[in-house]
């Protein structure tokens, strides 16, 4: 009995330990930041147009995503890109919202 109570707290206290250990925002942030720079740097869609990420704007939505308006510049104006992140345990990723690159069409 004693050692099932044992077991069953220290599965509640590893259970605890993993759910309060979320990657936090500024961590978030980094990580989408690192990767929009390297794919405007060596993504042949971008290179041409010589993009610069000017600053990132991360809002928390829930446990596991994030809005974000990335700043852009290209041919000395910025642009509002609008980004989803969703964050699943350690891993980052990024979606563009629809049309988000329309102004390096025109």
């Amino acid at each position: 009995m004693f050692k099932n109570v044992i077991i069953i707290m220290t599965s509640m206290l590893i259970l605890f330990f993993l759910v309060g250990c979320g990657v936090s925002k500024a961590k978030v942030t980094k990580i989408v930041k690192a990767s929009l720079e390297k794919n405007f740097s060596s993504d042949p869609e971008f290179t041409e147009y010589n993009l610069k990420l000017r600053d990132l704007q991360v809002v928390k939505k829930d446990r596991k995503t994030y809005d974000c308006t990335a700043i852009v510049e290209f041919a000395g104006q910025t642009h509002n890109v609008p980004l989803q992140i969703t964050v699943d345990g350690s891993r980052v990723e990024w979606d563009l919202g629809f049309g988000a690159f329309d102004f390096l069409r025109r």
